[in-house]
Formats: structure tokens, C-alpha cells, sequence
């Protein structure tokens, strides 16, 4: 994520919150981050489709990145190609 922080940071922020030992003081201080965060109450009999869903998320964004690299290798491949043809012909 690239998020730069201190953990010493971190620890005064939360521990200077007004609520310090809540969901809430861990959201702000993600917001002061700038990062999206979700806050859910689930029983016991809801936690396999919440894994099912992190797993299902993970693999879609893993999917988009390999797409990503696969198509970048293949450009660059190709692109360089080009360019020892080129140079051949000079």
C-alpha cells in the first residue's frame, strides 16, 4: 500500500483518542491514512462467507495484476522486436 507511517505514531494516535479501545480510533486513524475501511458484525455462522469473500476479492485483484503483467511483457516484447528490426535494417 505504500501507506508511510511510525508505529510510535500509531500508538499516540490511538491512545490520545477519544475512544481508544474502539473500532472508531481505528478508523480515524486509517482516514488520517486516507484508507477505506469497513467495520462489520457477524455471528459465527457468517464468518465462512466473509472469508469466502476476502479470498474472492484477493484472487480478483491478483487476476487484474497478472493480466497486467502479461500484457506489459507481451507489449514490451513486441516493442522490442520492432526496434532490433529496425536496427538491422540501418
Amino acid at each position: 500500500m505504500g501507506v508511510p507511517f511510525t508505529p510510535r505514531f500509531l500508538v499516540e494516535k490511538l491512545s490520545t483518542h477519544p475512544e481508544p479501545e474502539s473500532l472508531l480510533a481505528i478508523s480515524d486513524t486509517l482516514a488520517e491514512y486516507k484508507l477505506e475501511s469497513l467495520a462489520l458484525q457477524l455471528g459465527e455462522n457468517k464468518l465462512d462467507q466473509l472469508l469466502f469473500a476476502q479470498i474472492m476479492l484477493f484472487l480478483d485483484r491478483m487476476s487484474v495484476e497478472v493480466l497486467r503483467g502479461w500484457i506489459l511483457l507481451h507489449l514490451t516484447t513486441f516493442i522490442l522486436k520492432k526496434l532490433v528490426k529496425f536496427r538491422q535494417f540501418i
